[in-house]
């Protein structure tokens, strides 16, 4: 198996990695990955997998990683688990398939589609790969639903040794699901779906939420999202966009809903999947999210309008994006899709789970919490730093995933919400700026020690050093003290810890990152 050298980088841009020799792999059957396999045990290299680039902590690479590092690109991978196909229908009753983990949303979408078919629950962007969707904690907008991880019912994995092993039945399926690729190669999983006859089987609506009081304050929201919530509870999807800036109180939110339709009528008819296979190119192709046209004017101006020293640029900056996110999902509700997301900026994001015991006042006052101490931070003229863009949130359930930021010893009953902080960015591995970092600091150190809680792991956090004052920031991201704070608050990480050197002994997929995270 001949590997290729590109210059990789993350979506985001703050890791890029550009190695002389072949270190980029894209095996298409089980021979090949075992050879790649074989080859990393005879160079003692790290072997790590490379899906769409959108993971913004070193979870697949680092920019200098100390070790020699392959990455494996699966989108093209086939065996005998799918007929040497990279997605297959196995069961209709319940409807199951089994996938490629290299295969993206999108294109799975179409697959399932076109079988009638239809996932329960969804990531709005569809350039996500399966296999990254389920080594990290990604969520969908199903408010009865858990992570996207734990609508897999099994993992295939090659180990390092090039055996294969199926994990299907718990504890090992909650050490499996969110598994930060530490325990082995995923070569297929089989997803757990839903049935769609038609395509207006479900209804999507896009609007701003009337506000229920005469005030913005903790009771007008609990009040408003009571409302709203109690529209959503047999198997909806909603999305929430917030906007601390507007000017009116029915202006501040904007809701994405999806329902289940009672009396569906539109037929489906036949879509063409995207091809993740033929879009890799080999590892030099186009990977993860379109970008908007003239991004980088667009992200210049938002870069200046966050530290403009008051809020008019940012606000209308915000304003203007809650206007194009409510186009972009008019526009995949008229064509029946909750795959709305199709172009983005480059940003980076901050993200937290933060528990809710139940969707009521006690519960949503905490979703308020966590929301109303960004609108704090940017009230007014002379702030350090402003926010650019909208915050979004979802409202999800608890599982038993133990890695997962939504881990709970009562998945049946518990909720979360899910908070989702952006920053504008500069580009190829520049430097943050102090505001924007104090600034995050300042919100993650109120969610993570007020509220409890918990980061994705597929998103930027750790902005702050524990040990030290309230008002300092971290110079950069994924602070080792704060991992240090992180693994004394997770009961699970040990566990998982463990159950890593049991289906690795060796370390081959124990990289640098999950070493500062769970511990070396």
């Amino acid at each position: 198996m001949t590997g290729s050298s590109p210059d990789w980088q993350n979506w985001s841009e703050n890791i890029n990695y550009k190695p002389e020799s072949p270190y980029y792999f894209m095996p298409k059957n089980l021979a090949e990955l075992q050879a790649v396999l074989a080859k990393a045990k005879e160079d003692d290299a790290i072997v790590r997998v490379s899906g769409q680039r959108h993971s913004q902590p070193p979870l697949v690479i680092s920019s200098n990683p100390a070790r020699t590092t392959y990455l494996v690109d699966m989108a093209c991978y086939a065996d005998e688990a799918t007929n040497n196909q990279r997605m297959l229908v196995v069961s209709e009753s319940p409807p199951q398939v089994i996938v490629n983990p290299g295969v993206r949303e999108d294109e799975l979408d179409a697959f399932l589609t076109n079988n009638s078919l239809m996932l329960k629950t969804v990531t709005a962007g569809g350039f996500f790969s399966l296999g990254g969707m389920t080594a990290v904690d990604v969520h969908g907008g199903t408010v009865n639903e858990g992570i996207f991880a734990e609508t897999v019912s099994s993992f295939t994995i090659i180990k390092a040794d090039g055996s294969q092993k199926t994990i299907a039945a718990s504890p090992d399926i909650d050490f499996a699901r969110v598994s930060l690729g530490g325990i082995g190669i995923v070569t297929s999983m089989t997803l757990e779906a839903l049935e769609r006859q038609y395509k207006d089987t479900l209804i999507g609506s896009v609007d701003f939420v009337p506000w229920a009081t005469d005030e913005f304050n903790e009771d007008g929201f609990t009040q408003t999202f009571s409302a709203l919530l109690a529209q959503y509870q047999q198997g909806g999807r909603l999305e929430v966009f917030f906007n601390p800036y507007a000017a009116q109180l029915d202006k501040h939110f904007l809701a994405l809903g999806w329902q289940r339709n009672s009396m569906p009528v539109t037929p489906l008819s036949p879509e063409q999947p995207y091809d993740t296979c033929t879009s890799a190119d080999g590892g030099e192709g186009d990977f993860g999210a379109d970008y908007i046209k003239d991004q980088d004017l667009a992200i210049g101006a938002a870069v200046i309008a966050q530290e403009a020293g008051n809020s008019l640029e940012a606000a209308l900056i915000t304003g203007t994006a809650m206007l194009a996110t409510k186009g972009w999902a008019e526009e995949a509700n008229a064509a029946f899709s909750d795959l709305w997301l199709t172009q983005a900026t480059r940003v980076m994001f901050m993200s937290y789970f933060i528990e809710l015991p139940t969707l009521d006042a006690v519960g949503l006052r905490r979703a308020w919490l966590g929301l109303n101490k960004v609108a704090e931070l940017v009230k007014g003229n002379g702030q350090e730093f402003y926010i650019a863009a909208p915050m979004e949130f979802r409202f999800i359930k608890g599982g038993s995933t133990a890695m997962s930021g939504t881990f709970t010893s009562n998945p049946g009953n518990t909720y979360f919400v899910n908070l989702d902080l952006i920053g504008f960015v500069p580009g190829n591995g520049a430097a943050y700026s102090d505001a924007l970092l104090n600034f995050f600091a300042k919100v993650e150190r109120y969610w993570f020690e007020t509220l409890n809680g918990i980061p994705h792991h597929g998103k930027m956090y750790g902005f702050y050093d524990p040990s030290l004052d309230g008002e300092s920031f971290s110079p950069e991201p994924f602070n080792p003290n704060f991992l240090e704070k992180l693994r004394e608050r997770r009961s699970k990480f040990p566990e998982f810890k463990t159950f890593c050197k049991q289906e690795d002994p060796d370390g081959r997929f124990y990289n640098e990152y999950l070493q500062l995270l769970l511990g070396a």
